[in-house]
């Protein structure tokens, strides 16, 4: 609570040894600490001590410790500090996603969805990934999130994302089990055995 209240007050206490640079908070003094063991990250927040391997990653995370929300909804004017944040928002504009969360903008069809999702917002999210703005507890979700943007071939099931084809065909045979329908030619995913029958008449045609 203590920390907390230092972040309101603008007090830091929090030094580091190694360049005396200062933070309200001991865990942003923590994270500041390891941008002095890998020297790839040289953009660093002055506020929480997060860093980015590139300015704009730097850029875009300012923009959480600031009321700035440069991106509108052009249906109902609700501003959003980040263009990601502002695109799941849109979805619940349609009747698909009817249940809005008011801290990140996410849509869902259901109501008891969008309550088991905010206690993800239960917890300090801080690591963000660079080039979505999306938001993770540790490190490690992170790393694998960042994989989805640099692997091409992702799991329509479960998000799992690959380099390969033929290894995302692999990770596929884990889903038979489920039920759920694969074409085999270009791995869509159905959960009616029907439209997948529908699906196959379009590679017919090709």
């Amino acid at each position: 609570m203590q920390n907390h209240l230092f972040v309101h007050t603008k007090e830091k206490p929090h030094r580091c040894e190694i360049c005396d640079r200062r933070f309200s908070v001991k865990s942003y003094l923590q994270r500041h600490l390891l941008t002095h063991s890998t020297g790839g990250k040289k953009h660093v927040c002055e506020e929480c001590g997060k860093s980015f391997f590139h300015k704009g990653g730097l850029r875009m995370h300012l923009l959480t410790h600031s009321n700035e929300k440069p991106h509108i909804c052009e249906i109902c004017s609700k501003g959003f500090s980040l263009k990601g944040n502002l695109k799941k928002h849109i979805l619940t504009h349609t009747l698909e996603y009817a249940f809005e969360c008011e801290i990140c903008g996410k849509g869902f069809a259901q109501k008891i969805t969008l309550e088991k999702h905010l206690l993800t917002h239960s917890k300090e999210k801080a690591e963000v990934c660079e080039i979505c703005g999306q938001g993770f507890d540790k490190l490690n979700n992170l790393q694998k999130h960042l994989m989805s943007h640099t692997k091409t071939h992702v799991c329509k099931i479960c998000d799992k994302a690959f380099s390969q084809r033929c290894g995302l065909k692999y990770h596929l045979e884990t889903h038979k089990k489920e039920k759920f329908y694969v074409c085999k030619i270009c791995t869509e995913v159905f959960s009616v055995k029907s439209h997948l029958e529908k699906h196959l008449l379009t590679h017919e045609a090709e």
